[in-house]
């Protein structure tokens, strides 16, 4: 019985060799391909979540848009109606007062209308402004200018404004090569603003330096000051970063950026310890070719009260 057996399981046919060489290539192989499925489901899975976060992001950034839509809609009510409720106050004064008052007082009515009207028509123009610089609608036309004379006619303009001093403080320097109604406007938002940030009495300084292949110019309040880490965001737009801001859609610094930075010049606010700001900017003495960029007309002259933001 054992030896049938034996002779049995001696008959009993092995596995081919072949086959146990190609079954350990087969096992690599689906081992090689389960793990390339693997990875292109990966791949698959991680484009998905991207795909997901970039539409959360979008909607998010849809959402936040909205909110800082509707935070300026109610910021430009709000700061138009300030004014405009002044300018009905006066005219109600004259209405009601009629012949009774004196001419002095018929004059100091006019001229506080004139100075609300004009802070409105401020408001207004800074947003067409911003507006036109968004679209990029109009093209610098530059040309050289007496940087030193747009200075001094920026600070003579206001000089005296609401009990400030301007003083400007420049060099004999040659022509800068610039837009001459963008770089007055410039000095004109930044003097503004100096301006209504400085206490009553205070001094505004204008200074403009000569700096071989640029020209400096720093307007310097004795205002609050900036925060440090206001500095960098208070040329955005809609960004007004002083305490107490007020009568101001934020727009001034803005334009100032945008303005000096399409003549290929630099802008920037230096912070000190203690009250008062400089903001500073350069404008090259030669022209850079730059992408076309946008030229806000020139403005009519407008006046803004003590206390206001940019």
């Amino acid at each position: 019985m054992g030896v049938g057996a034996g002779k049995a399981g001696a008959a009993r046919p092995g596995r081919p060799r072949w086959l146990l060489l190609v079954l350990p290539l087969a096992a690599s192989a689906w081992a090689a391909q389960r793990g390339r499925e693997l990875a292109r489901t990966r791949r698959a899975l991680a484009a998905e979540r991207a795909a997901a976060a970039e539409l959360t992001a979008r909607v998010d950034g849809l959402r936040a848009a909205e909110r800082r839509r509707a935070d300026l809609a109610a910021m430009v009510v709000h700061d138009l109606k300030t004014p405009l409720t002044g300018l009905l106050g006066y005219l109600r004064l004259l209405e009601t007062r009629g012949e009774a008052a004196t001419p002095e007082q018929r004059a100091e009515y006019l001229r506080a209308m004139d100075g609300q009207g004009r802070r409105v028509l401020g408001m207004v123009e800074d947003l067409l402004e911003s507006s036109r610089l968004e679209r990029g609608t109009q093209a610098l036309e530059r040309r050289p200018v007496d940087l030193v004379a747009l200075a001094r006619q920026a600070g003579a303009d206001l000089d005296g404004r609401a009990g400030r001093r301007v003083e400007v403080e420049g060099v004999q320097l040659g022509e800068v090569y610039g837009d001459p109604g963008a770089v007055e406007q410039v000095l004109r938002n930044l003097v503004e603003n100096a301006v209504a940030w400085s206490p009553p009495g205070g001094t505004v300084t204008v200074r403009v330096d000569d700096r071989s292949s640029e020209v400096l110019v720093g307007v310097r309040d004795q205002g609050p000051g900036v925060a440090a880490a206001d500095a960098g965001s208070i040329f955005d737009r809609f960004q007004r970063a002083r305490a107490g801001a007020r009568d101001s859609v934020g727009l001034g610094l803005y334009l100032v950026k945008n303005l000096v930075q399409a003549h290929g010049g630099r802008v920037w606010c230096e912070c000190t310890p203690g009250p008062g700001a400089t903001f500073c900017f350069t404008l090259p003495r030669r022209a850079v070719r730059r992408p076309a960029a946008p030229l806000l007309e020139p403005r009519v002259s407008r006046s803004r009260p003590s206390g206001a933001g940019p």
